[in-house]
């Protein structure tokens, strides 16, 4: 199974992953991880273990800001753990995906479906032109 590891400021790893279970109903293998008062070494620990515990599975590491405190902490995650990719800028839309396809997609698809429905989830509403007039 691919599962999810959310790594986050804050709560937001919690709420996206209650927000995308209350729209298609409770999914096992999701994982929210918050870098809140938890130190480096103790998270990237948490996180290995959970890898460790489910060898024939594979995680999907998402987090929510490239370049933040989050992503390092997942970069390292993914350069101990070959074969496991790492997803920015996770999203309410990017988790609905997941849930819907992980287990009709495999891996490589499955990230390449998410990042280019994600970029398509990306809109405006229109009603300003670029004059900045209605």
């Amino acid at each position: 199974m691919i599962y999810a590891i959310l790594i986050c400021h804050g709560r937001l790893a919690e709420s996206l992953v209650n927000a995308a279970q209350g729209i298609v109903g409770h999914r096992e293998g999701l994982f929210p991880f918050t870098n809140t008062r938890v130190e480096t070494e103790m998270l990237k620990d948490r996180l290995q273990q959970l890898i460790d515990r489910s060898p024939g599975d594979r995680p999907l590491v998402f987090v929510d800001l490239w370049g933040g405190s989050c992503w390092r902490v997942g970069m390292q995650i993914c350069h101990q753990n070959p074969g496991v990719e790492l997803i920015s800028g996770v999203s309410l839309p990017m988790l609905v995906t997941f849930l819907s396809y992980r287990d009709r997609l495999d891996y490589l698809a499955l990230v390449e479906k998410l990042v280019g429905d994600t970029r398509k989830s990306v809109r405006t509403s229109g009603m300003v032109s670029r004059n900045g007039t209605a």
